[in-house]
């Protein structure tokens, strides 16, 4: 993605990966805008996700894919790896550490994703 482009990309809640396309570099400064709505189970969440949670929800928080982050929230990362995971949320900038493609998720229990539905959408722009 050149400086000044942007594009929107559909992010599945039953996805533990979804791949957007998208190559980051290192370096490059983005913008991040994200909208929709997503369901875990029963419960929807918007982008931000939910810092809080139901008795249900608080016995697997530790087992959450990025455990210090809301249920749900919209994470980025490069590549599918967790060690470059960034929350998105409703919107925020980044950075590129390094290069690579921009994969998005839903932060849930790894192997929980099958009762998940809807998506988010994100919109990302290089400003830098």
């Amino acid at each position: 993605m050149k400086v000044g482009q942007n594009c929107s990309v559909d992010i599945s809640a039953r996805c533990p990966c979804n791949w957007t396309g998208v190559t980051l570099v290192a370096g490059g400064l983005y913008r991040f805008s994200a909208d929709g709505c997503w369901t875990d189970w029963y419960i929807k969440h918007g982008p931000a996700g939910d810092p809080s949670s139901s008795f249900y929800l608080r016995l697997f928080e530790k087992f959450r894919r990025i455990p210090d982050r809301p249920w749900f929230e919209l994470i980025g990362a490069i590549d599918c790896d967790l060690s470059s995971a960034f929350p998105i949320g409703k919107g925020t900038q980044y950075t590129g550490l390094r290069d690579g493609q921009l994969t998005c998720f839903a932060n849930d229990v790894k192997g929980f994703y099958f009762n998940n539905r809807g998506k988010i959408t994100v919109c990302i722009a290089r400003i830098a």
